[in-house]
């Protein structure tokens, strides 16, 4: 919310053993992974999903920035 123009909107959805997160904002720049330095007090967004989630990427539109997790199977929800 803090980095997104406009309106912005957030989806999140859990099926089949799988975690999808989904952010829409009205930037007509995708989402792009950034280098911060040691100092920057932001801009490790997309790093920590490149880390901690399974798959991510962007709409072709590059509105959407979006991001799965697999979650183990037979887990209880």
């Amino acid at each position: 919310i803090e980095h997104g123009e406009g309106g912005v909107a957030l989806r999140v959805q859990c099926a089949d053993n799988e975690l999808h997160v989904a952010v829409t904002d009205e930037s007509p720049a995708p989402a792009s992974l950034r280098s911060p330095s040691d100092d920057d007090q932001s801009g490790r967004g997309l790093l920590l999903i490149t880390v901690l989630a399974d798959r991510w990427g962007t709409s072709d539109d590059g509105k959407t920035t979006w991001c799965r997790f697999d979650l183990p199977s037979g887990r209880a929800r």
